[in-house]
Formats: C-alpha cells, sequence, structure tokens
C-alpha cells in the first residue's frame, strides 16, 4: 500500500479538546495506507514506541506523527536506521541546529546516491534501446538470427566457404 491518507496538517495539527488522544495499530494503518505488520516492524526497530494498555498497543499523538515521518521517508526511499538517528535526534530534544544538520547530511546524501542510480538507469535504458533498434532492424530485414542482431560474432557452419 502506498498511498498515505493522512496529510502532514492532519497529523501534526494540535488536538482542540486538551485530551490525550490515543490511536490503535488498526487505526493507524489504515490512516497511513500501511499493514499493521509494517507497523509491528518499526516498532521492533524503535522507530514508534507505544505504550501497552491492557496487553493492547496504545498510540499517542507523538507516535502517530512519528510514523507519518517513517512513512513519509521510506516512500523518499530513505534506509531506517538513517531515519530513526534523525528522529531520534529531533524528539531528543537536542539543539535543532544539529537535527537540521544531520538531516540535511542525511538527505543530501541520500539525493546524491539517487543521483548516481539515476545515471545508472539511464545508461541501461539507453543500452536497451539499442538493442530493440537491432532487433527492429532484424524484424524488417526478415533476418532471424539473434546472435547477429545484437552483433555477437556468428561463427559459420563448418564445410562453408565464403564468396566475395
Amino acid at each position: 500500500m502506498d498511498s498515505c491518507k493522512a496529510s502532514e496538517q492532519e497529523v501534526f495539527s494540535e488536538s482542540s479538546s486538551g485530551e490525550s488522544t490515543t490511536y490503535s495499530i488498526r487505526q493507524l494503518a489504515s490512516e497511513f495506507g500501511i499493514t499493521m505488520r509494517a507497523i509491528r516492524f518499526y516498532e521492533s526497530k524503535k522507530l514508534i514506541l507505544p505504550k501497552k494498555v491492557n496487553g493492547r498497543r496504545a498510540f499517542t499523538e507523538l507516535d502517530r506523527a512519528r510514523l507519518f515521518l517513517v512513512v513519509q521517508s521510506r516512500k523518499l526511499g530513505l534506509a531506517l536506521t538513517d531515519i530513526k538517528e534523525v528522529l531520534d535526534i529531533y524528539y531528543r530534544g537536542d539543539d535543532r541546529r544539529t537535527f537540521y544538520k544531520v538531516a540535511t547530511t542525511k538527505f543530501s546524501k541520500h539525493i546524491e546516491n539517487l543521483k548516481r542510480k539515476q545515471k545508472e538507469i539511464d545508461a541501461q535504458l539507453q543500452e536497451m534501446q539499442k538493442i530493440c533498434g537491432k532487433l527492429e532492424k532484424q524484424i524488417s530485414n526478415n533476418k532471424i538470427s539473434l546472435a547477429k542482431a545484437l552483433g555477437y560474432p556468428v561463427a559459420k557452419p563448418s564445410g562453408t566457404t565464403i564468396i566475395h
């Protein structure tokens, strides 16, 4: 599931009643468009730390906000270890400057990785387009030698001679 139904503004807006709202795992799974298993996985990685009430998980507004950030960061392809480090700094209450520096460093690294991958994908696409072009040429010429179409050397059958 990849659509997060909650908006950033909805997640980070203050509760109007002043009571502490809690959410079940099912509610958050539905709200964020992810599975309950994914939430349990994030919990096992200590990305969210719900309380247990009568043996059930009770997610707070803070857990909900953290989960929103995890889901959004995963959609961007960030590693869980990077997400955890950034979240821990933010919620530990360290100087916000430290948070911004760490987040910027992590995101910049990720951008560079994406650019590198994009170059690799562009090269693969270019090679595939060349191969398709060669195959289409073979089709239009009614030739069936795949090896020849792809530019591989083709051994001539034994006992044949080439006439120029």
